[in-house]
């Protein structure tokens, strides 16, 4: 019933065909009985789970699905404390044997393996408070002679490190760096990095670390100033950055 359920019209929708074989392939199990048991791997729950909250953010579920969504939701946010392979490892009693990739799949909670459209996620308040942190002009005049807000390419540097790096210790960054590479020299990528984070989970962790920044930079006289701000509230920066060493200095 519940493959059927994925399978209807409505969140249907929302199942990709990667997630659709697997869901037409299970893992059979106790294979000797006269009704062997079918299971999935621990990772499809999360892609499951991920599609029924797109749906519902979508307003196409129907009443009767309301509950699973709810569900779905709270899977999804658990993932935040232990991981959804140890979720299952408790669930069944195997928690001395927890998997590996609990980590991974983890991570996997804040990602979409196909890029979401483009949607502004940092305000113009988050750049020209930067712009004041460092002592630059907020504003600066194209060739056009009309005045955009000063970005210069440090931004994103102080972006990735202050606001996704500290994502699941780096492990999130990681993630989106892998799915959209850099395309040339200056480091210029195809897409933005939080089109590939996921709407019920990865964007919301993101916003809530994005805010918590913002309220330090305006807290902030110069960029020396924040950063005292920001390892007090999460500790020594060169602890953080062991594994991206080129965001050290900056």
């Amino acid at each position: 019933a519940f493959l059927k359920t994925l399978s209807g019209k409505k969140l249907g929708s929302e199942i990709g065909e990667n997630l659709r074989e697997k869901l037409e392939n299970p893992i059979v199990f106790n294979v000797t009985g006269a009704d062997p048991g079918h299971g999935f791997e621990a990772e499809v729950l999360v892609e499951v789970c991920k599609a029924v909250v797109r749906a519902d953010d979508a307003g196409i579920l129907l009443v009767s699905q309301k509950g699973m969504a709810a569900q779905a939701r709270a899977i999804v946010n658990a993932l935040a404390k232990v991981g959804i392979a140890a979720l299952i490892d408790e669930a069944t009693g195997y928690q001395t044997e927890r998997s590996p990739d609990a980590l991974r799949l983890l991570v996997q909670a804040y990602i979409e393996q196909e890029k979401r459209e483009w949607e502004k996620e940092f305000p113009d308040d988050f750049y020209l408070t930067l712009n004041k942190v460092y002592g630059s002009d907020p504003y600066i005049a194209k060739a056009s002679g009309a005045l955009v807000i000063n970005k210069p390419q440090h931004f994103g540097n102080f972006t990735n490190k202050y606001v996704y790096g500290p994502l699941e210790d780096g492990e999130v960054l990681k993630e989106l760096q892998r799915l959209n590479p850099k395309v040339d020299a200056t480091g210029s990528r195809r897409q933005k990095l939080h089109q590939y984070l996921s709407k019920g989970y990865g964007l919301e962790k993101l916003r809530e670390q994005r805010q918590e920044v913002l309220t330090m930079l305006k807290l902030s006289d110069d960029i020396d100033d924040f950063k005292r701000l920001y390892e007090k509230r999460f500790g020594p920066l060169d602890a953080q950055w062991t594994f991206f060493p080129e965001f050290r200095k900056r």
